[in-house]
């Protein structure tokens, strides 16, 4: 009885495209893995690669593209309105062939150790492999960012992590890693470069502040796309369809006399 898990890793590089091939050949190149999708955002300066395979040869590919993008990004170096903690900032893995929540969680457990004692990055586990209620949410863990994390170690703060060093890696960073459900990324550009209204569109249409259920949502500005963009994860398409949100956006930014690109 075959097993399969979805995996969508997400590196800090979205605009050195042979880096992030370099990155994602490490997954393609792992027998029963199927690297089936890679997207790369200037803006955010982030890719994002999605892959579908049996559990030990998604832990082997993740790993292997964990330490090639530790090899190839320097965080100190980077700069992108996406927030981020690491080279390979985020590891989230989905069940969803004979397989549950709870085998992630462990195989999350598996991938986390390996990046912690051989790579040497701090490591949080978030979702539904939390072991801190604290960084059950994910923006807990991000918050402050790369920066924060050095300015803490800088200071023998302890940072949180669940494994691995007390100390940031010096130029990867630490990576999240966690166990969901299907999560679907949607993003809204919108014909102005006013931010606020981006933010205002984020926080009207966002759960959090009384907005759509299963939605988070982030006003961000695209400098090299010369617009804003409203930035969503929707964490339940059963609770609230890509359509609703679309509708809603489309009637707030009308309110607002800005067009949808």
């Amino acid at each position: 009885m075959i097993q399969l898990i979805e995996c969508v890793p997400n590196f800090s590089e979205g605009r050195n495209q042979s880096k992030v091939n370099a990155i994602a050949d490490e997954i393609s190149k792992v027998q029963d893995v199927e690297l089936i999708g890679l997207e790369m955002d200037y803006d955010h300066n982030r890719s994002v690669m999605t892959c579908i395979g049996v559990p030990n040869g998604i832990a082997l590919g993740v790993y292997n593209a964990c330490l090639k993008a530790t090899e190839l990004i320097d965080l100190r170096e980077h700069q992108g309105i996406h927030p981020r903690i690491g080279a390979t900032d985020v590891i989230p893995l989905i069940p969803l062939v004979n397989s549950s929540m709870a085998e992630c969680v462990t195989l999350a457990r598996v991938i986390g150790r390996r990046i912690a004692h051989t790579i040497g990055i701090p490591v949080f586990y978030y979702g539904s492999a939390f072991l801190n209620p604290q960084n059950e949410i994910l923006a807990n863990i991000r918050r402050g960012e790369f920066e924060r994390m050095v300015h803490n170690s800088l200071l023998d703060k302890q940072l949180g992590q669940d494994v691995g060093p007390s100390r940031i890696h010096h130029s990867a960073g630490a990576v999240a890693i966690g166990v969901r459900d299907i999560l679907i990324a949607f993003n809204i550009n919108l014909r102005s470069r006013n931010i606020k209204i981006a933010r205002q569109l984020a926080r009207e249409i966002r759960e959090r502040d009384g907005g759509l259920p299963g939605v988070k949502a982030l006003g961000f500005k695209l400098h090299h796309e010369q617009c804003v963009q409203v930035s969503m994860n929707i964490t339940d398409y059963r609770q609230t369809s890509l359509s609703e949100v679309y509708r809603v956006i489309s009637l707030k930014s009308h309110q607002m006399g800005v067009d949808i690109l």
